[in-house]
């Protein structure tokens, strides 16, 4: 048998012609009782997009660190400064704490530290008077003891040169010593009379 390679050739072309035809019939033609539905089909130009990347799962995510956050004071929160699940920074702000209390606990020390510090002048300007009277009452006590040393030499030398007799030695003694103790009776003695 011989075959005749132009007849096969009209027969694949033949057939070619047969498929492309039954697959151009309309949809009315091709959909019957049991076909599926047809889709209808939309043609856009290609371009080249930021596609946002979502994914939707079920699972776990661990943080990256965790970290436990103590306050250094007491106090209620009136902020937080971040947004849970965020990322945050060492330093950045995490929570603002009410104020108030603190202001006014500054506000009593900085008044206790103004009454202090007037009792600390008022405390130094009396140790400078003191100081100054103590410096006066030296050297007026050095002035007295110098006047009572010339009184009492001047006084000397008057009893020495009058005649004394034994009753008004001894008030002269006295007046001399007014302290007891300072004289003894042989004082009375130790002049004698002229």
């Amino acid at each position: 048998m011989s075959r005749d390679p132009g007849g096969f050739v009209i027969f694949v072309a033949l057939l070619a012609v047969a498929l492309i035809t039954a697959g151009c019939q309309s949809p009315r033609a091709a959909s019957g009782p049991g076909a599926p539905p047809s889709v209808p089909v939309s043609v856009e130009v290609a371009a080249q997009e930021p596609v946002p990347t979502e994914l939707h799962a079920v699972g776990t995510v661990d943080a990256s660190s965790i970290i436990q956050i103590r306050s250094q004071i007491s106090g209620e929160l009136t902020r937080v400064a971040f947004m849970e699940g965020g990322n945050v920074n060492k330093g950045d702000l995490l929570f603002e704490i009410d104020a108030r209390p603190y202001r006014e606990a500054l506000r009593q020390a900085e008044a206790a530290l103004a009454r202090d510090t007037a009792q600390l002048r008022q405390a130094e300007a009396n140790l400078a008077r003191d100081q100054a009277q103590s410096k006066n009452a030296d050297a007026d006590a050095a002035r007295y003891a110098q006047l009572a040393a010339q009184r009492a030499a001047s006084e000397r030398r008057t009893v020495e040169h009058v005649p004394l007799t034994k009753v008004n030695r001894k008030d002269i003694v006295e007046a001399l010593y007014p302290e007891p103790g300072l004289w003894t009776p042989a004082d009375l003695y130790t002049h004698e009379h002229r």
